[in-house]
């Protein structure tokens, strides 16, 4: 077996995580960052019991600026089944 190196990505601020308030500490889940506006989750993280949450906040925690800023989500965008 060779150690040719990680395969881990060198910059990881395309992290995000769902939270259900701005205050609390543990996440529902995780997302991917998209672009400036936009995150992708998957649905089990955003649901509870098949309905869409109230109340969303995104962290990003790996940011490069270090900042533990939240920002509350405006719309959730589900596929059509």
């Amino acid at each position: 077996m060779s150690n040719v190196g990680s395969i881990r990505p060198r910059v990881d601020s395309w992290v995000a995580a769902v939270h259900v308030s701005e205050e609390d500490f543990t996440p529902l889940g995780a997302a991917v960052v998209v672009d400036r506006r936009r995150v992708l989750t998957c649905a089990h993280v955003i649901q509870a019991e098949g309905v869409v949450r109230e109340t969303l906040w995104v962290a990003f925690p790996k940011a490069a600026d270090g900042s533990n800023e939240r920002r509350r989500v405006d719309a959730v965008v589900l596929p059509d089944a």
